[in-house]
């Protein structure tokens, strides 16, 4: 796969886990194992966002 078409993978799963942040209706921990991010990662894009979760 590209360079490319990863990033835009990666840009997409950032915005669907966002989302799901954004509801409220996953934990944190749900959330970095659906998507393969790490704690640190989720914790970053929450925080990015101002997402409490």
């Amino acid at each position: 796969m590209s360079k490319g078409m990863e990033e835009l993978i990666d840009m997409e799963k950032r915005e669907i886990a966002l989302k799901m942040l954004e509801d409220g209706k996953l934990l944190k921990e749900d959330v970095a194992r659906y998507f393969g991010f790490t704690m640190e990662q989720v914790e970053e894009l929450a925080e990015s966002q101002a997402v409490r979760a």
